[in-house]
């Protein structure tokens, strides 16, 4: 977990307690993911398979990531950003 650009390594610890809970993550192996302050929410990237952010059915899975997360950080929007593996962002969601 990469924190960046006004997040804290409460946010991270926040983010990643969310996902675990929600069991959308484990800990039992390691996972890439870059987070941020954006206004007065957070922004989350993450590093897909080439094409992944064109298939609809991940960008409505991550949709739903995204509420769930938000409401982990007491409703502050979350939006999150589907990168290539050079963490070039491909979309964003929502």
């Amino acid at each position: 977990m990469y924190y960046l650009e006004g997040a804290t390594s409460a946010d991270a610890r926040q983010l990643v307690d969310t996902l675990v809970k929600a069991t959308l993550l484990t800990t039992d192996k390691p996972h890439v993911l870059e987070l941020r302050r954006d206004g007065a929410g957070y922004a989350v990237s993450m590093s897909l398979e080439d094409g992944a952010w064109d298939n609809p059915k991940v960008v409505d899975a991550f949709k739903v990531v995204a509420g769930i997360v938000s409401r982990g950080f007491d409703g502050k929007p979350v939006h999150y950003r589907l990168c290539d593996e050079n963490w070039n962002v491909k979309r964003t969601v929502p």
